[in-house]
């Protein structure tokens, strides 16, 4: 049987998740206290990158507020959900061994919409920054 996309990346997602969620109990845990480094790019140029406001928008999630978390960074949303959905899809279909098939395969054009929304967000800022005075 030819090996999928989806068979490789699945373990590798499921890894990488599992990493994250061990990373933040640490960090609740033991490093909270710790303040989190300032964005370079925005302390050195002034503009606010593709990533600005992921840190605070992750935690906003972490807490349930999902409305914060879209402000921040749209982004972090996004692929949180897109994961959350891929890992629990994949997980119910190879459990059932196939019989259910509700798996939701990688198509590259998730990312090219994640990366487009971090883009975007990046935009808007730096438009909405230099343009009207508006900070996040």
């Amino acid at each position: 049987m030819k090996r999928t996309l989806d068979d490789i990346l699945y373990p590798a997602v499921l890894c990488a998740a599992a990493v994250l969620a061990a990373a933040v109990l640490v960090y609740v845990r033991w490093f909270s206290h710790i303040p989190l480094p300032t964005c370079w790019i925005y302390e050195e140029l002034h503009l606010y990158c593709p990533g600005c406001g992921c840190t605070r928008a992750f935690e906003a999630l972490l807490r349930g507020d999902i409305l914060r978390s879209l402000r921040y960074n749209a982004a972090v949303c996004y692929f949180a959900a897109g994961v959350t959905v891929y890992l629990l899809t994949q997980t119910v279909q190879r459990l059932s061994r196939g019989k259910i098939r509700c798996g939701l395969a990688f198509r590259p054009i998730y990312l090219h919409l994640g990366f487009g929304l971090l883009l975007g967000n990046a935009l808007a800022w730096n438009v909405l920054w230099h343009g009207f005075g508006i900070t996040m």
